[in-house]
């Protein structure tokens, strides 16, 4: 059972408390379901799909997707903007189906190490770790305040070594995670090496010498996603900042000889998420909430705009190979294959 409660049953009530109330009744759930956060953490795992749930993938509003093949891969989403449950989807056999919420809110971002291994987070600081075919909580932090603290990137090197940025930074190592300090909030985190990485958000910062620091002479706001082709380059992508000219909503960065330089975007929608398949080539999408949805490409050394089907706002890009790849978003599943975006027919 969802409880639905929102600020628009007291018009009074300011947006902001109307937001802690929402927050406020979810984990009040969260409590009678689970007792006490140590007795969540670890206690439940949720370990097959529910072959009694039917959902319309056109209701889901998808952040994240993660292929380990051609034939296999997760992605993570909500059922909508304002429900907190968080509803993953096992792509096998030619099929997308959906598995039991996973201890509530909402998830950002998944990454699979193997078919029989991955991670993904969220909301609350929300770590959960899929192993011998089950989803388990292994991090959250309940909160009422308004944003919520969040983990809304991670990238794992193994399955012995990670990192997670959000509100915070986390580093898994020996079998568990730690806070590391942080000079600012992350939405995305690419790691190059065990010592080197950057975390792009409401800054880049970059990982050496054992320190997370802001890259000098580089302000920046609204950054989604970093993606690293080799120590030496890579690509950011997000919405509108200082950096761009002042009618572009959309940003692309790309580091090479040592710093970051803004290029010129095909399109003026903000970016979601950016994926390379190589130095020469790559893939980004995006849209806003309630707009049509974008795909840009990158090859002979321009981005320029994918032609696409129909399709709500993109958030999450997973490419398998340069000849093939998924994206998903606000209702949308897109799958790439023999040179041509085309809606997912389940």
């Amino acid at each position: 059972m969802i409880m639905n409660i929102s600020k628009a049953h007291n018009p009074k009530l300011p947006a902001y408390q109307g937001q802690r109330l929402i927050r406020f009744a979810f984990i009040v759930l969260a409590i009678i379901s689970c007792g006490f956060l140590s007795s969540c953490v670890g206690s439940e795992s949720v370990c097959s799909s529910d072959p009694n749930t039917t959902i319309n993938f056109k209701d889901l509003v998808m952040r994240s997707i993660s292929m380990t093949s051609p034939n296999e891969g997760w992605a993570v989403g909500t059922t909508n903007d304002r429900a907190y449950l968080n509803v993953p989807i096992h792509y096998k056999d030619g099929k997308w189906t959906p598995w039991p919420s996973i201890h509530g809110t909402s998830l950002f971002n998944i990454q699979m190490v193997s078919a029989d291994e991955g991670w993904a987070v969220g909301m609350d600081e929300r770590i959960t770790h899929y192993k011998s075919g089950c989803w388990g909580l292994e991090h959250s932090v309940f909160s009422v305040d308004s944003p919520a603290p969040s983990i809304d990137g991670i990238f794992m090197l193994s399955s012995d070594e990670g990192w997670a940025a959000g509100s915070k930074i986390f580093h898994y190592q020996n079998g568990s995670w730690s806070q590391v300090e942080s000079p600012a909030r992350g939405e995305s985190i690419y790691m190059v090496s065990s010592d080197e990485g950057w975390v792009a958000g409401d800054y880049i910062f970059h990982y050496k010498d054992g320190k997370w620091n802001i890259e000098s002479g580089l302000q920046k706001d609204g950054l989604n996603s970093v993606y690293m082709t080799s120590k030496d380059e890579g690509w950011a992508v997000g919405s509108g900042s200082e950096l761009t000219v002042a009618s572009y909503t959309s940003t692309i960065l790309h580091y090479y000889n040592g710093t970051w330089n803004v290029v010129a975007s095909p399109t003026a929608e903000p970016l979601n998420r950016v994926q390379m398949v190589s130095a020469d080539e790559g893939w980004a999408v995006g849209g806003q909430a309630w707009s049509s949805g974008v795909i840009i490409h990158y090859k002979a050394g321009k981005w320029t705009l994918a032609n696409i089907p129909p399709s709500g706002a993109l958030y999450g890009l997973s490419m398998v190979s340069a000849n093939e790849g998924w994206a998903v978003g606000r209702g949308t599943i897109l799958h790439y294959q023999n040179g041509s975006w085309q809606q997912w027919q389940q």
